[in-house]
């Protein structure tokens, strides 16, 4: 019972240290410092809080109905928290997408129909990826 909690105390928390790393310094676009998006160390002071309402009250159910319960219930108590994990959670994981993509774009775009107009390329690509156009 003791290594659990310790484990929970320290789930995490190299982990969480490196994503607040890259969010460490300013952002800025276009010569304009943009504000944070959140308080780096609001989330280090809600991690634990954070992680022992996860082991005690979540820890049998999948990721997409605890995120949807967090940000339902808890948003107000752990705003910076979930802010970062929505942000994480919508970095793509692999580029497989990406690269399928591509592929399928070079079958449309080959050495024959190099002078496509780009215009013409995008509607190909639309009805070759089975999607509407916005």
């Amino acid at each position: 019972m003791a290594k659990r909690i310790l484990e929970t105390i320290w789930f995490g928390d190299n982990e969480l240290e490196n994503i607040l790393k890259y969010y460490e310094y300013p952002n800025f676009h276009n010569n304009i410092q943009l504000p944070a998006i959140f308080d780096i160390n609001k989330c280090r002071e809600e991690w634990t809080r954070f992680k022992m309402i996860i082991t005690n009250n979540f820890a049998s159910n999948d990721i997409e109905v605890i995120l949807l319960l967090l940000i339902q219930d808890y948003i107000d108590v752990f705003l910076n928290i979930i802010k970062l994990i929505q942000i994480v959670y919508c970095i793509p994981f692999s580029s497989v997408e990406c690269k399928r993509d591509f592929n399928r774009q070079n079958k449309i775009k080959t050495k024959d129909k190099n002078s496509l107009a780009t215009n013409m390329l995008d509607m190909l690509i639309c009805v070759f990826f089975g999607r509407v156009r916005k």
